[in-house]
């Protein structure tokens, strides 16, 4: 009980901020259009902007890919990524459970090169929808501690 609370409060503080700050740049910037708009638009960049890895980072040799990415993990550092919005990938479906999954990383679909993949995670039925999570938490096995955070 004091959890929800507590998730509900923070989600209306942080709705709060979000309002307060997205007026502040409509009044700053005075874009030829209205607050709601413009809420609306950030709202869609950020449901859909995805971390990818950059365009060139599959174009090497795995030779090379494979010490540099174990460099980094034990240097503590991330691969390198970028923002961006994926065409397409919005219409696979979230509204129910997750049926699939999504791969980012070479593929023998076009030849060895990187692209995004969708994998089955179970039965897809002709005519059912292909649905994902768009947190990824289904792939994670620590998911439940990486949404709630746990006091000891």
């Amino acid at each position: 009980m004091a959890l929800d609370t507590w998730q509900r409060q923070s989600y209306e503080e942080m709705t709060k901020k979000f309002h307060s700050n997205i007026t502040a740049i409509h009044e700053k910037l005075e874009p030829p259009f209205s607050v709601d708009t413009f809420r609306r638009i950030t709202r869609l960049v950020l449901a859909r902007a995805e971390h990818m890895p950059p365009l060139n980072f599959y174009d090497g040799s795995s030779v090379w890919r494979r010490p540099r990415h174990y460099l980094r993990r034990c240097m503590k550092r991330p691969d390198p990524s970028e923002v961006c919005m994926v065409l397409l990938l919005d219409l696979v479906n979230h509204s129910n459970r997750p049926n699939c999954g999504l791969c980012v990383g070479l593929s023998l679909v076009v030849g060895g090169k990187g692209a995004i993949t969708l994998y089955s995670i179970v039965r897809i039925n002709p005519g059912q929808g292909i649905c994902r999570h768009y947190n990824f938490a289904i792939n994670r096995p620590n998911a439940p501690f990486s949404l709630w955070i746990f006091a000891v």
